[in-house]
């Protein structure tokens, strides 16, 4: 009688320990869920130096909007006074857009930081586009597409020079890229001056 009832305890404490195992592991789960949708506080002065470990993170960040694009809002920048920190910062679809009003005004911005790569694939693809926009397409533009040769169309020279400093950067650093960082906002607030 005593090994069975044993036996039936021995029974009882592996089936209660593997429970308790099971809501350990969902509890872990849960925990790291919180984790990977926690906000990370960022001073704007630090930015540009952790920025490269926060991509893909969402962030919350202050700053003073010195410029919202007046072609549908769809970018604004935000700077820090005390530092040369300056931010790209777009609206998800959820905040569509940004208003002009906010230049001059102090937002906190929660978003995830997003980077965009350049590199030689990338400048190749834009350098058509330059020279195909140059020769017309058949819109009875100027024939040629030689890059030395503008034809008076400063924008594209423009861009194309602009083309020749990021492969001498790209040149210049071992990853073979250049990345350039930005918010993809999801919400923000404008801080009230009491």
């Amino acid at each position: 009688m005593k090994k069975l009832l044993f036996v039936l305890v021995a029974i009882a404490f592996v089936a209660v320990s593997c429970e308790n195992t099971t809501e350990k592991t969902e509890e872990n789960t849960k925990t790291t869920e919180v984790v990977s949708n926690e906000i990370v506080n960022v001073n704007m002065a630090d930015y540009d130096s952790l920025v490269e470990n926060l991509v893909g993170k969402q962030i919350a960040i202050s700053g003073l909007v010195d410029h919202v694009c007046t072609h549908g809002g769809q970018k604004m920048f935000i700077v820090d006074p005390n530092s040369e920190a300056r931010i790209k910062v777009s609206p998800n679809e959820e905040l569509a857009a940004f208003n002009t009003d906010l230049v001059g005004e102090t937002l906190k911005i929660t978003g995830i930081v997003e980077e965009m790569r350049v590199d030689e694939d990338y400048l190749k693809e834009w350098e058509e586009e330059i020279n195909q926009g140059m020769t017309g397409e058949g819109q009875g533009k100027k024939e040629s597409a030689d890059p030395q040769d503008h034809g008076g169309n400063e924008a594209a020279a423009s861009e194309l020079d602009q083309i020749a400093r990021m492969r001498a950067q790209i040149a210049e650093t071992e990853k073979g890229y250049l990345s350039f960082y930005s918010i993809m906002a999801s919400d923000f607030s404008v801080y009230k001056m009491d």
